[in-house]
């Protein structure tokens, strides 16, 4: 089993306290926390992010990931995208440079989507 603890949007101010509290002594070496349970948490030698529900965005994706590796330590993100999900993740991953690592996982990116028209009539993806 793991020993985990859990914060989530239900849990009163006091019962997140002492969940944080029992991750950061030691005793559970798994925090699950929601996205909003998880916002503003400062945490070191976090050495692993799991995305269970893919970020919508690459902004997201970096402040939940950049809970890992603070201080010059390693740490890794992993997030576990269904196939409907490919083609978001995709462009998420394409933004943040990671295109060849989405592919090499055996994901199919999306197409590029249409964002911007000039005056002129130019297409640009970007």
């Amino acid at each position: 089993g793991v020993d985990a603890a859990a914060m989530h949007g239900d849990l009163s101010q006091s019962a997140r306290e002492r969940a944080l509290e029992r991750f950061r002594s030691g005793k559970v070496t798994t925090l699950v926390a929601t996205d909003v349970a998880a916002r503003g948490l400062d945490l070191e030698e976090i050495s692993h992010v799991v995305n269970y529900d893919p970020p919508e965005d690459g902004k997201g994706y970096v402040h939940r990931v950049g809970r890992t590796g603070r201080a010059g330590r390693a740490g890794q993100g992993i997030t576990l995208v269904l196939p409907e999900q490919q083609g978001e993740v995709g462009r998420v991953a394409a933004m943040l440079g990671h295109h060849e690592s989405f592919e090499a996982a055996g994901m199919k990116p999306a197409r590029a989507r249409l964002v911007y028209t000039s005056r002129r009539g130019r297409r640009s993806k970007w």
